[in-house]
């Protein structure tokens, strides 16, 4: 039987599995995990860093290939964006855009104006947030099963951009998805899945603004972002929980410069995350909610896809207690979401 597992290893590179007489690609392998009885916070998300920041759209700087379609085709429910108020270059509307603000050997440009992302893009302007938010508002119609949840890095600021934000959900349909903010989210009191089916509560939005009526980001726990620095599990302040009480965990997993240099198949491999979340585990007594990486289609062994189905299939309670183990295997990716009995 071991011989036989070891053999296997190789189906992850495989376009589809069989699984109880159905052919199932990764993707729907990974969306099948979401069981209705698992709350919110008892499961973990496939996550984009800089998600708009992509190849596809145009940018030279970027820290992803696939445009949001791709991504989300690829198990992507989870995505990291930034909000800036741009206004368009010889006059115009200010709307609000997907902008990133830092460049390589850049600092933040004070204004918040775009210019940085102006810098980045090959032609063309910011791609208005109306257009992504439209686009998660067809996900959500087109699969009643879908989740999807943003994190926003929101420099919409102010009475002003809170009515704008908020304004923008509803133009594009969002609104009516939106799984409302409580106190209750802090404690570890989420919604299993299965209701925020039923009642259509399927878009769960972060941010780190406080006045832009969002969950903020106090409602959970984050590693740093910079493998370089913080190769373990340290923890991120501005505003995110460093106590290390919170429900939820983020775990960051990219430099705080991402290119496209050396090579993503190790840095995303299943082993290199699989070791960081048991560091993790062992030093906060949960498994991650969101494993967010750059570059998200590459990986060895089916890299933080991969891990993100294994993780599913561990028991409810090993996303809130402490176990003293080892989570993964991270040397036997084969031992994973591929042969697991419940699929």
């Amino acid at each position: 039987m071991n011989s036989l597992i070891v053999l296997l290893g190789v189906v992850g590179l495989l376009p589809s599995i069989v699984c109880g007489g159905l052919a199932l690609n990764a993707t729907e392998k990974l969306m099948s995990t979401y069981k209705d009885a698992r709350k919110y916070n008892e499961v973990c998300w496939l996550t984009a860093h800089n998600a708009f920041s992509s190849k596809a759209d145009g940018w030279m700087y970027y820290q992803q290939t696939l445009g949001f379609e791709e991504q989300y085709a690829y198990g992507v429910r989870s995505f990291q964006i930034d909000l800036h108020w741009y206004k368009p270059i010889g006059g115009g509307n200010p709307y609000i855009a997907l902008c990133h603000e830092i460049a390589p050997g850049y600092e933040m440009l004070p204004g918040y104006d775009c210019s940085a992302t102006l810098f980045q893009l090959a032609l063309g302007s910011p791609k208005p947030a109306k257009e992504f938010f439209e686009q998660v508002a067809r996900w959500l119609s087109a699969d009643s099963e879908a989740i999807v949840t943003l994190h926003l890095e929101n420099y919409v600021k102010g009475p002003e951009g809170k009515k704008a934000l908020n304004k923008l959900l509803k133009e594009t349909g969002l609104k009516q998805y939106l799984l409302k903010p409580t106190f209750l989210f802090e404690q570890g009191d989420w919604r299993t899945l299965g209701q925020m089916r039923r009642e259509g509560t399927r878009l769960v939005i972060f941010s780190d603004n406080p006045e832009d009526g969002m969950i903020n980001v106090r409602a959970y726990r984050e590693t740093k972002y910079s493998l370089a620095a913080f190769p373990n599990c340290e923890m991120r302040g501005e505003g995110r929980d460093k106590m290390k009480i919170k429900p939820l965990l983020l775990l960051n997993h990219f430099y705080s410069r991402s290119v496209m240099i050396g090579s993503y198949n190790d840095i995303n491999s299943y082993n290199a995350i699989a070791k960081r979340v048991n560091i993790c585990h062992k030093e906060q007594g949960r498994l991650p909610n969101f494993i967010a990486v750059d570059f998200i289609e590459l990986g060895a062994d089916g890299g933080a896809r991969e891990v993100a189905g294994r993780l599913n299939l561990e028991s409810a309670s090993m996303f809130a207690y402490f176990s003293g183990n080892d989570v993964l295997d991270a040397t036997t990716p084969a031992q994973s979401i591929l042969f697991h009995d419940d699929l």
